[in-house]
């Protein structure tokens, strides 16, 4: 498990998983998120199967943005699911990795 970094500490008005960077990506990438308020955060990869691939965060944490980097150096290059659940919600996106 990675740890977030704290990057911004205003509080956002929503919750939001903004796209991750660079994407699409060969092996390291870097996931951003915006908590309006303290919750318990974890920060899940997928693949399309469902399966669970890596837990980036899973840890209580307070308002403002977030960063943490996801390695996917072990990973097949396809396309994958990342979901943020924050307290009873949930965001997700897609990340896609090209060797």
């Amino acid at each position: 498990m990675t740890d977030a970094e704290q990057i911004d500490t205003a509080v956002p008005a929503t919750l939001a998983l903004d796209a991750a960077y660079p994407h699409p990506f060969a092996t390291s990438t870097t996931l951003e998120y915006a908590l309006p308020q303290a919750t318990d955060v974890t920060l899940t990869v997928y693949d399309l199967l469902g399966r669970q691939v890596a837990t980036l965060v899973d840890a209580p944490q307070t308002p403002g943005r977030y960063a943490v980097s996801f390695d996917a150096a072990g990973l097949s290059s396809v396309s994958y699911v990342v979901r943020l659940a924050a307290g009873d919600s949930v965001e997700t996106t897609r990340l896609t990795i090209t060797r």
